[in-house]
């Protein structure tokens, strides 16, 4: 490894109205989340993220293109190493396929759990994640680009607002 890590998370949505993103229980961590892994030395990120979907769930999603990207700089020297999150497009699956892979993982016990949850209901998930939603109903091949949490508009909002401060705090101490 090169001190950076490169994760991938796949984003599959289902065709009915309102739509509805597919999360898979990771069985370590007890926690929700879009099917994700991270990306081994000298693979492509379209190929984790298709292994991710076989490993998972057992199927092969198109995945079409990337909706999402967003940079975690490094912590420091004895911090956390710098970490990219692909979001990748699985695609529309029909409302049969949604029913599928909520049933699948009972039937066998080597598929990750299964849930679909509300647009709404994505409130908790790393801003890259929601702005990717976001995405996916652009007519644009707009990806979405983040770096630690934040998009351009609004780190330059936020270091705005830190240069208005610290000049405000400058007047005043002089």
């Amino acid at each position: 490894m090169n001190g950076r890590l490169i994760r991938v998370k796949v984003l599959v949505v289902t065709s009915q109205t309102p739509s509805k993103v597919l999360e898979i229980k990771c069985t370590a961590s007890g926690v929700w989340g879009l099917p994700r892994t991270y990306v081994r030395d000298g693979e492509a990120i379209s190929s984790a993220a298709a292994r991710v979907m076989v490993k998972q769930l057992r199927l092969e999603f198109p995945l079409v293109r990337a909706v999402g990207i967003d940079h975690a700089p490094s912590t420091g020297p004895d911090g956390a190493p710098d970490t990219l999150t692909f979001v990748m497009e699985g695609g529309r699956v029909s409302d049969d396929t949604a029913r599928y892979l909520e049933r699948a993982p009972k039937s066998d016990r080597r598929l990750a759990p299964v849930r679909w949850t509300a647009l709404d209901d994505l409130a908790y998930a790393p801003p890259v994640v929601r702005y990717a939603v976001a995405m996916q109903y652009t007519d644009t091949l707009t990806v979405a680009v983040l770096t630690d949490g934040l998009t351009d508009m609004e780190m330059c909002a936020s270091t705005a607002a830190k240069g208005a401060l610290l000049n405000g705090e400058a007047r005043r101490s002089s």
